[in-house]
């Protein structure tokens, strides 16, 4: 996985071959407008730090999250906040989610397929949008 400052490089490196901003965003996965100001900034946002006394999720909560996520565990985030809530957890339910997916990644994956076609012969079946059952 690339990190930030490799995706820059990667969207400047784009531009100095003339892609335009829609082919570059389209290229690294981000909107065209964040391409954008990061071409006009020189760069992305400095990550965002958070000093450890005014931290939600600190190493106690951090490892009491990741002691009730760990395999063979498949609790959703929800229910690991309503559990640190219980155990006397003062945070929010989004800062649970974020420390939850920094250690096991999104929950759900896309499908490896869409959709399974469904083969029958002719006449074996029909299927009607609409019709009048007067």
């Amino acid at each position: 996985m690339l990190t930030q400052e490799e995706y820059v490089q990667r969207v400047i490196e784009l531009q100095r071959q003339g892609w335009s901003i829609k082919e570059i965003a389209a290229e690294v996965g981000y909107h065209p407008a964040t391409i954008s100001k990061w071409l006009k900034a020189g760069g992305p946002p400095a990550k965002r730090t958070v000093d450890e006394p005014v931290r939600v999720v600190d190493d106690r909560w951090a490892a009491r999250i990741n002691e009730l996520i760990a395999p063979p565990s498949r609790l959703l985030s929800r229910s690991v906040f309503e559990i640190a809530r219980a155990e006397g957890f003062t945070g929010s339910y989004p800062s649970v989610v974020r420390q939850v997916r920094s250690v096991r990644g999104p929950r759900f994956r896309v499908a490896p397929q869409v959709s399974v076609p469904i083969e029958t012969g002719p006449g074996e079946e029909c299927q009607f949008d609409f019709s009048d059952c007067c």
